[in-house]
C-alpha cells in the first residue's frame, strides 16, 4: 500500500491492495472513493465487491466533449450504437450504418429516421427502405387496441380515440363507439354490427 498525508494526517490519501481479497482501493480525504475488485469491476462511489457490472458508479456522470456520446458495441463488432449529443439534440446513431436512428430536439420534437423532427413525431423510413412507413400498436393481451388523442378540455384518454377490435376500424368520441368499419368494408354509424355498406342508426 501507498499512503499520502502530512501533518495532520498521515494516511488522508492512499492507494492499497489487499492481498487476501485480491482487489485494489483508492482514497481520498481518508475516504475510499474507487475498488477494483479481483474478477476486475470497478467500483466509483461504491466501496464493495460482488458488483453485477464490469463499471459501476454510484452518483452523476458527466461526459464532456465537442459531441460528447456513450458508444454501446457487441463483442463481435457487428453493431455499434452511440448516445450521444448532437447539437443541443440528443440522439441515437449507428455507427455500423453512420445515420441517426432517433432524434429528440431541444425544443420536444421527437423524430425517427429524422434529425430535424417537423412536428412532435416525425417518422421517416430509411432512404432505400421498401416497405411503405407504418406505426403499429399492437395489444396481444387484450381485445381492442387504440390510439387516443386529448386537448386542454378533453375529458379523460379513453373520451376520443380510434383503434383496432379484431379485424375491424373502430372511432370513439365522447368516450363510446360511434364508427366502426368492419372487415367486409362495411361501415357502421352507431351500431357495431352494419347490416348495409352504410348502417345508421
Amino acid at each position: 500500500s501507498i499512503f499520502f498525508g502530512d501533518d495532520d494526517d498521515a494516511d488522508v490519501g492512499a492507494v492499497i491492495y489487499e492481498h487476501q481479497y485480491n482487489r485494489m482501493s483508492f482514497k481520498t480525504a481518508a475516504t475510499e472513493r474507487m475498488r477494483i475488485s479481483a474478477d476486475g469491476r470497478v467500483g466509483i462511489g461504491t466501496g464493495t465487491d460482488g458488483l453485477s457490472e464490469l463499471l459501476t458508479v454510484a452518483g452523476d456522470t458527466t461526459i464532456k466533449a465537442a459531441t460528447p456520446k456513450l458508444i454501446l458495441e457487441d463483442s463481435d463488432d457487428s453493431s455499434k450504437i452511440s448516445l450521444l449529443q448532437n447539437g443541443n439534440n440528443f440522439a441515437i446513431y449507428d455507427e455500423v450504418n453512420t445515420t441517426y436512428r432517433f432524434t429528440i430536439a431541444n425544443d420536444g420534437k421527437t423524430g425517427i429516421g429524422v434529425t430535424s423532427p417537423f412536428t412532435f413525431l416525425d417518422i421517416q423510413p430509411p432512404s432505400g427502405y421498401s416497405v411503405s412507413p407504418t406505426v403499429r400498436i399492437n395489444d396481444a393481451n387484450r381485445t381492442g387496441s387504440y390510439l387516443s388523442m386529448m386537448d386542454q378540455t378533453t375529458t379523460n384518454q379513453d373520451s376520443v380515440k380510434i383503434g383496432a377490435v379484431g379485424n375491424e376500424f373502430v372511432v370513439h368520441s365522447g368516450g363510446s363507439e360511434k364508427l366502426r368499419i368492419d372487415s367486409s368494408g362495411k361501415v357502421g354509424v352507431g351500431t357495431t354490427s352494419p347490416a348495409a355498406q352504410l348502417d345508421i342508426q
